[in-house]
């Protein structure tokens, strides 16, 4: 080593605490003795907590910063005409600071960046002042408030703080400062994550710091040898806050899929050295120890204009490097890699980097009162070898190049625009914009085509997703790609937050959506049903239309939509739901239309004789809501027509006539629906004229009409499409209709009617169901040509259903492929249903239909394992992995007997890693059925609560895979209780409903007509609310159906008849192997109790619902006591809870499955046993 350098201290740089003056020292502790128990004044309080004058004080002394800084600290709480008459030296400097000050806080709570981010600052001293009271009243808002999340109006203040705190510690250069803001502010809001995450952060520190220390030393040591310089090495760990970050940064360990972060992952090593020549010597030497990982950022040629400048980069250690060789605990195998990040830099800028502006020359660059930039050089005159051998280099010319340059922008609103970034792809060019910008904010505003082809950006040097918020001197760099990316969730999930951004994503959006051809084929389908939208109208309702339904996103799901296709993917299941949404739309809005519209219709004010509407005079027309009207009816007419009391036929009656008059007044007309109609009848001249005037006399909007003459039968056929407004209006048309000479028949047409509303007009008129026009099953059935003598029993209730025979369950497969399959990072859902409700089924379709590479998956039952111990288990499901990988991957899978045998769960951790390993890049789902198996081993003490608690550590430690339990209900109750709810509170819960009405029907009709069998929609429809939807029972009945065809082997239609056949075959055979789950369903003694109360009152009563009064009337028991239980019931879809009326206290209850009542009507002794 030179002896030029022998004597050189390169420890790091520390500010030197201010010294106050004995006078000043005295002022202040008469202030604080004469202000205890007086009233503070509102400045000395902050989020409605007194923060510590003293400590503010304190703080600023340990800054170094000028005197009368550092006194308006220790004053800031007090009253500040103290100060008004103080003759002490600096007074006057002293209150200007303190009066500062409180403008600068004003700045801070109202989010005021343009006052707090762009330098030169009028009063350096007083935003520091502002700065440190935010910080202690965190300080003191997190003592009171003991771990407890904030919530509402402080919550927002908090993180409104923290927001404004960060930009300003990053635009000073305040990195030390920033992670203590940062983990003050997260413990506050969110107290259990970040006690989560510091217990974590302690443990790794704990367990690492040995070889910390004995890293730090080699890295000296063998700097100084290689380099014979000077070298001093420390390291700097970042704050709890930033153990995220640093768990997603590029540089570590968590993003190469090792098994957890070590220290090393935590820690900055500082490499200080004289001189900047010294610089690249010492990140030579240490490129010796091992491999580069990304890339070297050279602050030093070109230093941040916040004064960053050094040097970084990454390195993975080689064990085999002859001075590491010694370090026992490195992996010489490779199996684990160990990654250390470098800063390098001199003494000076090293202070630069975590320090800031408190270096006093920095200090005296960003303070409008003082002239230190005239000495400064700027940028483009520094000679680069004059600043080879020097301590600050380019460090000050950089920050007053910088403030230059943000002086020199031409924005107009520097209120609106007043964060400062750095484009790094034009040599640090400044862009001014709004708080809350994000990096995509900033692609955009360089220029809209840079920000549509945005893939991912890099914020000073690191890896950032596009919606990453950006902070003020951040140095920003896009990467794009050739084609444009802009998605719909850029605007959902608020990639962009500037409008000038959101505008040019959705023309964008916009511009796709119309280039669909699915996009057309919705437009066709409401057409068809007589809903036509603007682009406009139809935009919003598929945005609607997805975000409902969960269906991902507009494009996403456009994709996806074909004339051919399944439920929801057909046109006209979204144009059925978007006419659905508008009608409840319209019903829920009624009252809100203008009252100046024809929407009002007049209503007698009189009696009940006239049930309809009158007809509005022709002549005066009355429509305007403020005209008086009455209605007039002739002897010989049942018909009334509404007048205005100056209408030509009202001034013309007679004293008798005007007797005859009802007064009218005018009411808000419903909402409107179409119907279409089929009309059959002999064909004759005048007929299409004779139902325009049946359609004439009611209050109804004929849309449109089509007739076809049949001459060789001499038959006529009419189609027709009404707006109506009222279901009992159906009913009377068809009677009108058919009173009409020559009609035959007088149908709804089905298959133009939206079928939501057939649905509501088959409730109004259930006495009486409308035939279907397409139920003509002599037609259907010549149609459908000879079924086959013995017909195969497609319906299998032994086993999972098979891809064929699996229908609906649309939400939930979207749900598990995006918590499972999408993100960066693995997750677990518990998936909860009752039994025999199809858990398994949806499992296995899920795994064959909805995961495609890279992700693969494994089904794993836990039906048998009741006997198993931890080591079966595991070694179990390992054999199924690798059967797995090896089919997937065409490639072996690991050995499970060549790994460590010492403890399982260990060996089966490393199995997968290896398996992973294998296969870069991919995602293991791994789905475990029936676990309600393995919670049964543990109630009968074959497995220990360790075997439950790994599922979480092994998902922490190994971040590509996905972990789905199924599960009945009634073992879900035992994972959410207390024993097991630490150990699955990592996971998601989903609950599983039985099948919708649409979905139930499709898996009865659909294997019947391949069959070549037709039912009645009516006979689906019952089997559907018998069944209440579950999909084992409609399997059961659908067996039954079969068993009775093959008994008659030219029948091929399936009836009511038929139903209560099988129905009664069900019931009747004895089948308790179809019911006797049910009681494993129930828990304690109160739930089967309840359930038999309910069969005895039901028998004697003949109702099907059951009051709530009732029930404890009959036990005598509280409802506080009752009422859990049937919840629970209700829960896990055994009862169903209806609440009608105005009395809600009492709600009625009944048997989620009907045919689980029937039997159990029967075979009481279920609940009793």
């Amino acid at each position: 080593m030179t002896e030029t350098y022998a004597s050189l201290d390169l420890s790091p740089w520390r500010p030197t605490p201010t010294t106050i003056s004995p006078e000043w020292r005295d002022f202040i502790t008469m202030v604080v003795r004469e202000a205890e128990g007086q009233p503070k004044p509102p400045y000395a309080y902050v989020f409605n907590v007194r923060y510590d004058a003293r400590r503010v004080g304190d703080q600023l002394r340990d800054w170094g910063l000028p005197e009368p800084v550092v006194i308006a600290g220790y004053l800031r709480s007090y009253d500040e005409t103290l100060l008004s008459h103080v003759t002490l030296p600096g007074a006057e400097k002293v209150y200007a600071h303190f009066k500062s000050s409180l403008h600068y806080t004003r700045y801070i709570e109202e989010e005021q960046l343009a006052n707090l981010l762009i330098p030169p600052y009028p009063d350096l001293g007083a935003l520091l002042i502002a700065l440190v009271v935010h910080y202690q009243a965190l300080c003191k808002l997190k003592e009171h408030t003991t771990h407890q999340p904030l919530a509402g109006k402080l919550l927002d203040d908090v993180q409104s703080a923290k927001r404004t705190l960060i930009h300003i510690t990053k635009r000073l250069g305040l990195w030390d400062f920033k992670r203590h803001i940062e983990d003050i502010a997260e413990e506050l809001i969110h107290p259990k994550t970040f006690l989560e995450d510091k217990q974590r952060y302690e443990k790794i520190f704990a367990r690492d710091m040995d070889k910390i220390e004995s890293l730090r030393s080699i890295f000296e040591h063998f700097c100084q040898e290689v380099t014979d310089r000077p070298v001093h090495v420390v390291w700097t760990p970042c704050g709890v806050a930033g153990l995220k970050r640093r768990t997603q940064d590029t540089h570590t360990t968590a993003t190469s899929q090792k098994e957890r972060l070590y220290g090393f992952d935590l820690v900055n090593f500082d490499v200080i050295v004289p001189v900047f020549y010294d610089c690249y010597l010492a990140m030579g030497a240490l490129f010796q120890l091992g491999t580069l990982q990304d890339r070297v950022s050279d602050q030093i040629a070109h230093p941040k204009p916040n004064g960053y400048c050094h040097l970084s980069f990454g390195l993975s250690l080689d064990p085999s490097a002859q001075s590491l060789r010694k370090l026992s605990w490195l992996a010489p195998d490779g199996e684990v890699t160990y990654n250390c990040f470098f800063q390098i830099g001199t003494k000076v800028t090293q202070a630069g980097v975590y320090y800031g502006c408190l270096n006093e020359k920095i200090y005296a660059l960003y303070d409008e009162s003082q002239t230190a930039r005239s000495d400064v050089p700027s940028m483009h005159s520094i000679n680069s070898r004059s600043t080879w051998f020097s301590e600050e280099g380019k460090m000050y010319a950089a920050i007053k190049d910088g403030m230059e340059k943000a002086g020199k922008l031409d924005e107009d609103d520097i209120t609106s625009n007043p964060i400062i970034v750095y484009d790094k792809s034009h040599n640090h060019r400044p862009v001014r914009l709004p708080k809350g910008a994000t990096v995509l904010d900033f692609a955009y505003k360089l220029d809209p085509d840079i920000g549509s082809r945005a893939v991912e950006g890099f914020i000073n040097t690191r890896k950032s997703e596009l919606y990453n918020e950006l902070n003020a001197g951040d140095i920003v760099e896009i990467r794009t790609a050739r084609e444009t990316q802009v998605k719909a969730y850029w605007l959902d999930d608020k990639y962009a937050t500037s409008d000038k951004a959101q505008a040019h994503i959705r023309s964008l959006l916009k511009q796709e959506l119309h280039n669909f051809r699915s996009y057309e084929l919705i437009r066709e389908a409401l057409e068809f049903y007589h809903y036509p939208l603007t682009l406009e109208e139809l935009d919003e309702e598929l945005r609607l239309l997805v975000t409902r339904q969960k269906l991902g996103t507009r494009q996403a799901y456009l994709e996806l939509l074909n004339s051919n296709g399944k439920d929801p993917h057909t046109p006209e299941w979204a144009a059925q739901q978007i006419i659905q949404r508008r009608a409840e739309h319209n019903e829920t809005h009624t009252l809100e239309v203008t009252k100046e519209t024809a929407d009002l219709i007049p209503q007698p004010l009189l009696g009940d004789s006239y049930s309809h509407p009158p007809r509005l005079c022709g002549t005066c027309q009355p429509i305007y809501s403020k005209q008086a009207i009455v209605a007039y009816r002739g002897r010989n007419s049942h018909e009334l027509v509404a007048h205005t009391l100056n209408c030509s036929h009202m001034t013309r009656l007679n004293d008798e006539q005007r007797a005859r008059l009802i007064p009218l007044q005018w009411q808000y007309r419903p909402s409107a629906f179409k119907v279409a109609f089929f009309v059959l009848a002999e064909d004759r001249r005048g007929l299409v004229l004779d139902i325009a005037k049946k359609l004439r006399r009611r209050h109804c909007s004929l849309l449109s009409i089509n007739a076809d003459a049949i001459l060789k039968f001499k038959k006529a056929e009419a189609r027709f499409v009404t707006e109506l407004y009222e279901y009992r209006e159906v009913a009377e048309i068809i009677s009108d209709l058919k009173s009409i000479n020559g009609v035959t028949s007088v149908e709804v047409d089905a298959a133009r009617t939206v079928p939501y509303i057939y649905q509501r007009i088959r409730e109004h008129q259930q006495e009486k169901p409308i035939q279907l026009q397409d139920e003509h099953w002599r037609d259907r059935l010549s149609s459908l040509g000879p079924r086959s003598a013995t017909l195969r029993n497609a319906y299998d209730i032994s086993r999972p259903a098979s891809s064929k025979m699996f229908f609906g369950r649309e939400s939930e497969l979207r749900y598990l492929a995006r918590e499972l399959c999408e993100g960066s990072e693995g997750k677990a859902v518990v998936l909860y249903a009752p039994r025999r409700s199809g858990k398994s089924s949806l499992c296995k379709n899920f795994l064959g239909r909805h995961i495609t590479p890279p992700a693969w998956g494994v089904f794993y039952s836990l039906q048998g394992a009741t006997r198993f111990n931890e080591e079966r288990i595991l070694r179990d499901m390992a054999g199924e992995i690798g059967a797995s990988f090896q089919e997937h991957f065409n490639r072996p899978a690991p050995e499970w007997d060549a790994l460590d045998q010492s403890d399982v769960q260990i060996c089966f951790r490393r199995f997968i890693q290896r398996c992973l390993e294998r296969a870069p890049g991919s995602r293991l789902v791994l789905v475990l059925d029936e676990f309600g198996g393995a919670l049964q081993a543990y109630a009968d003490g074959v497995l220990e609560l360790r075997f439950f608690t790994y599922w979480r550590e092994l998902l922490s430690v190994i971040s590509q895979v996905s972990l789905l339990l199924a599960l009945p209900t009634s073992s879900h109750a035992l994972l959410a209780s207390e024993k097991f709810v630490n150990a699955f509170s990592f996971a998601q819960n989903l609950p599983m409903p039985f099948l919708d009405q649409a979905s139930a029907e499709r898996l009865l009709t659909e294997p019947l007509r391949e069959l070549r069998v037709l039912i009645s929609s009516r006979t689906v429809h019952q089997a559907v609310q018998l069944t209440g939807g579950n999909p084992y029972y409609m399997a059961l009945i659908g067996m039954q159906f079969v068993r009775l065809l093959n008994a008659h082997a030219q029948k091929q239609q399936v009836t009511d008849e038929d139903l209560q056949l099988a129905v009664d075959h069900i019931i009747e055979a004895g089948g308790e192997q179809s019911f006797s789950y049910y009681r494993q369903e129930l828990h304690g003694e109160l739930e089967p109790r309840i359930l038999d109360e309910m069969l005895e009152i039901m028998a004697y009563s003949k109702h099907t619902m059951i009051s709530l009064r009732q029930l404890t009337k009959n036990f005598g028991m509280a409802e506080r006591e009752i009422r859990p239980a049937l919840e629970r019931m209700r829960n896990s879809l055994i009862l169903d809870e209806h609440v009608g009326g105005r009395n809600t206290s009492n709600p009625e209850y009944t048997f989620k499955i009907e045919l689980v009542r029937l039997w159990l009507m029967r075979n009481r002794w279920l609940l009793q046993s």
